[in-house]
């Protein structure tokens, strides 16, 4: 649970190599792996289950991420979770994705 917490000025880069598995900067802030398996096969080090990623009242500003995408959990600041379930007040999460309340 992620409350009331500032991510300012972080940023991440992807790595550089001689194979086309480059490295991707993702999330400047907050980054909650999607895969549970490594396409190689190899899952030395990877999660039993995903990360469940909450909270609220958190403030985002200035982050960076090389290879951000432009959705709510693709961007400069976050990867993997939603960003605005993250930015909302507390207790003011009642139709953020359309008539349930959360």
């Amino acid at each position: 649970m992620l409350h009331n917490t500032s991510f300012s000025f972080n940023a991440s880069s992807g790595g550089f190599s001689d194979s086309a598995d480059q490295g991707a900067g993702k999330a400047g802030a907050v980054f909650v792996i999607s895969a549970l398996h490594n396409d190689n096969g190899n899952d030395a080090g990877m999660p039993l289950v995903r990360a469940a990623v909450t909270g609220c009242a958190n403030v985002f500003d200035e982050n960076f991420a090389g290879d951000a995408g432009s959705s709510p959990v693709d961007n400069a600041d976050v990867y993997g979770v939603d960003r605005l379930d993250l930015a909302l007040p507390c207790g003011d999460r009642i139709f953020h994705d359309g008539l349930e309340v959360r």
